[in-house]
């Protein structure tokens, strides 16, 4: 009966030790597809964050163009005095063209008006002294 109770003990070990090795073979191979889910899903959150960002970029850029779309259409790109400053240019060129039919320059002109200026003020300070 001895007999039996070592043998039955062995074996009983045995059986112990294999279980230990195959639990540990196991985890080794759990360890190591838990590694490999892991990257595999870093992988497709990384391609998912990409095709985020692309996509919120294609739609900004969108919304930019649309913008500067109505911006125009509705004519808020320009300046808000360029009526005056358009105006003011017009009247300018038209000063030109009218100068240029009587064939005197408007550097002439303002020549004039400043000796003009000049003698208005050289006679108002004769008629102080």
């Amino acid at each position: 009966m001895s007999e039996i109770n070592n043998n039955t003990t062995t074996n009983t070990n045995n059986v112990v030790e294999d279980k230990k090795e195959d639990n540990q073979v196991e985890i080794k191979n759990n360890e190591q597809s838990n590694s490999n889910n892991n990257k595999q899903v870093a992988q497709e959150q990384s391609k998912i964050l990409s095709a985020i960002v692309f996509g919120a970029t294609k739609i900004y850029d969108g919304a930019v163009w649309l913008g500067e779309g109505f911006a125009s259409l509705f004519g808020l790109d320009e300046s808000k005095y360029q009526f005056h400053l358009d105006e003011h240019n017009m009247k300018q060129e038209e000063k030109q063209r009218k100068l240029d039919k009587e064939g005197i320059e408007i550097s002439e002109m303002e020549q004039g008006t400043q000796k003009d200026n000049i003698a208005s003020h050289t006679t108002t300070f004769n008629l102080i002294d």
